[in-house]
């Protein structure tokens, strides 16, 4: 067998071997988080009887959390920018994976209106990272390794190795009507895989340091056809989704709600326009509440434990009115989709807003994650409200009002509708494309735009922070044992 079969069989082992530990490794964060939640907001809660509880709580949580901010950073980081920091720098740093762990746990458990792909892709990235690098491949296929890892992360968690991979690899669009697309951005997945080899990391001890290009016949972008390669990339995602199924299904969990296929007539098809406008435009206040959340915490900015215990109070104070505001949301899908009945139509509306509200707090203040998720529960609840107006099924409507609002979001549009093949049926894929697209066509806001490049600006002149920190203190470190 020549050296070059030798690899490709040795690529597609490891990256299926990967798949599996990156859906083992999902399914046991999850489910160690929804036992910490039971513990937390079940348990104590039949113990002690007080009803601003969710306060304390949530009060307490901000002032760990915090503490995790000032100790070990901004972590878990923006999932946007971890996606893109593997494309661009071919690895995920895992020198502080226990306190990227830490500060990603924490806001989760206690209540934050958060998800948790971003700290998942952060965590199992540099678990890629790392496996890669420990087992001497070339710098090129650590990178290989990393994509793999966030690929497979997103594929097991949401259930959809086709969201996994668009998710990674799709580019933002900001709408049809906009000139200002990161138009140097890679757009597909050919075009990322299309770059110059690099050459091997020779000292595993300094990995990513490494950036001299070369060739190598050991570079799995050199023996293997972009085509076959993006077919193993697949394959280690479909290994993740199925390791997470399969243990999902020996220790059944809640899980994420998926609905049932209700046949949609006339009514439900004039609908989708207006809905889909409605919905688009609501996802305007995830930029408007990050704007204003963003100019009332500038003052205490840098007050790590302040700012994220003040987070922590008015997430725990809205709460007590509204408590579908707490958590991500995947699992309370299967409560709204029962519940809405018995809630007022006010009472629905305010949930979204401040669902919105809260969420772009919590990641403003420290509570760090991410955001499908409260996304989607923001929506579904949306067209929960609108279906008590208009004669449109309640289903249909919550899931395009849903998809619209997340489409204007993410402002992904493969993704944002493979996204909701995890909770309905195929049969409402083309009222849920038409929505997506409708979104593109809403224009997305320059200050909107201008207040997004600024954020990521923040978020990566705080990672470029830690990164010289740490840098600082290695070096003190070597300078002291000598």
């Amino acid at each position: 067998m020549d050296i070059k079969t030798k690899n490709r069989l040795s690529f597609l082992v490891y990256a299926l071997i990967l798949g599996a530990l990156v859906g083992a490794v999902t399914w046991l964060f999850l489910w160690a988080m929804e036992f910490c939640i039971e513990l937390i907001w079940t348990d104590l809660p039949e113990k002690i009887d007080f009803l601003y509880l969710p306060v304390v709580v949530c009060t307490i949580g901000g002032v760990l959390v915090g503490l995790c901010k000032k100790y070990f950073g901004n972590v878990p980081g923006v999932l946007s920018i971890e996606l893109e920091e593997i494309q661009k720098t071919k690895r995920v740093d895992y020198k502080n994976l226990p306190a990227v762990a830490l500060s990603s746990f924490l806001p989760l458990i206690f209540g934050g209106s958060i998800g948790p792909e971003a700290a998942l892709v952060s965590i199992l990235g540099g678990l890629s990272t790392w496996i890669a690098d420990h087992i001497k491949t070339t710098a090129k296929n650590v990178r290989a390794y990393t994509e793999i890892g966030a690929a497979a992360t997103l594929s097991a968690m949401f259930g959809s190795p086709f969201f996994g991979f668009a998710e990674t690899f799709e580019s933002k669009k900001n709408s049809f009507f906009s000139l200002n697309d990161a138009q140097n951005k890679p757009d597909s997945f050919d075009e990322i895989c299309n770059t110059k080899p690099i050459t091997n990391i020779a000292n595993t001890s300094n990995a990513g340091t490494s950036d001299t290009v070369g060739t190598d016949a050991n570079d799995i972008d050199e023996i293997l056809p972009k085509r076959t390669k993006s077919l193993i990339y697949f394959a280690a995602a479909i290994v993740a989704f199925g390791v997470f199924a399969l243990l999902s299904h020996i220790f059944p969990e809640s899980g994420i709600y998926r609905y049932e296929y209700v046949p949609f007539g006339v009514n439900e098809w004039l609908a989708i326009v207006p809905l889909a406008i409605i919905s688009g435009l609501f996802g305007y206040l995830y930029y408007i509440f990050g704007i204003i959340i963003r100019k009332g915490i500038r003052p205490i900015k840098e007050q790590k434990v302040l700012l994220a215990t003040i987070g922590g109070f008015i997430l725990g104070l809205v709460a007590v009115f509204l408590p579908y505001t707490l958590f991500s949301g995947e699992t309370q899908i299967a409560e709204i989709a029962v519940e809405w009945t018995t809630l007022s139509a006010a009472v629905l509306f305010l949930t979204v807003i401040f669902k919105i509200f809260v969420s772009r707090l919590c990641f403003l203040t420290g509570w760090r994650g991410g955001h499908i998720f409260p996304i989607i529960f923001s929506g579904i609840v949306l067209g929960y409200a609108f279906s008590k107006f208009i004669p449109v099924d309640p289903t249909f409507c919550a899931l395009i009002c849903s998809v619209a609002m997340t489409g204007m979001i993410l402002r992904k549009p493969i993704a944002t509708v493979l996204v909701y093949l995890i909770i309905c049926p195929i049969e409402y894929l083309i009222p849920l494309t038409i929505a997506t697209v409708i979104c593109c066509f809403i224009p997305f806001p320059k200050i909107f735009e201008q207040a997004e490049e600024e954020e990521l600006a923040e978020e990566l002149e705080s990672k470029k922070r830690m990164t010289e920190n740490e840098k600082k203190n290695e070096k003190k470190k070597r300078s002291t044992e000598s």
